[in-house]
């Protein structure tokens, strides 16, 4: 089974309830075979309050991925548009880890991502949309569901699976929470984009099949399959 993992961290804005909030959701995506689709599990979520310094963020991040088995098979990707995000990205960049620059848009519709200067921009509204679809898909596992984080992030795939697919009516979706005529909104909390941000690039890409990956990955849970159902 192929796998790898993908660090996805945004800042909460200032509408949010708490301000300069940081999460980072790291995401093991697996496959079994190039025929299936691939599978997404919440491997790790953490947050750091406003005021800590992105310098601590940043030596904890070397530190995961200085460790088994992230070690030189996760991606690391950084909404930046704000100056607290900027700051997370730059003490990443100075202790030389791999990095990507991204700048979330609020366009509506859904956009193929383009190059600026050193950032990729992305609709914020398609990388929900991704985890969104995947989730509903029965592709998405959320581990460490009794943490605050974790939970947030499961109600709010619940809520936004319902909305994912222009078109469909979400009073048909079982289980759905939406309500009728609502549509997928283009502003989200820090918790739901930073694991939208690691789902969106890890969907972009693919697996090599030159690379020699290990057997299983050394962490705790099972991968979640398309065949195993969704998780209760």
């Amino acid at each position: 089974m192929a796998y790898e993992f993908f660090l996805g961290i945004d800042v909460a804005d200032e509408q949010a309830d708490e301000p300069g909030t940081v999460s980072l959701a790291l995401i093991e995506k697996s496959q079994e075979n190039a025929d299936e689709a691939s599978t997404y599990r919440l491997d790790s979520m953490e947050a750091y309050a406003g005021d800590a310094d992105p310098e601590d963020i940043a030596d904890h991040v070397q530190g995961l991925l200085a460790s088994s088995p992230y070690t030189a098979r996760t991606g690391l990707f950084v909404n930046r548009e704000s100056k607290r995000g900027q700051a997370v990205y730059d003490a990443l960049e100075e202790r030389g880890l791999p990095v990507r620059a991204v700048t979330l848009t609020d366009d509506r519709h859904a956009a193929p991502p383009t190059l600026e200067g050193d950032d990729e921009s992305v609709a914020r509204r398609e990388t929900v949309r991704a985890i969104a679809t995947a989730h509903r898909q029965g592709r998405v596992e959320i581990q460490h569901r009794e943490t605050e984080a974790a939970s947030i992030l499961a109600r709010r795939l619940q809520h936004f699976g319902a909305l994912a697919v222009d078109g469909e009516a979400p009073e048909a979706m079982e289980g759905s929470e939406a309500e009728e005529g609502e549509t997928l909104p283009t502003r989200f909390d820090a918790v739901t984009s930073s694991a939208a941000l690691a789902v969106w690039f890890a969907s972009q890409r693919s697996f090599d099949p030159t690379s020699h990956l290990k057997a299983d990955p050394q962490t705790s849970g099972e991968v979640f399959t398309e065949e195993s159902g969704p998780q209760v």
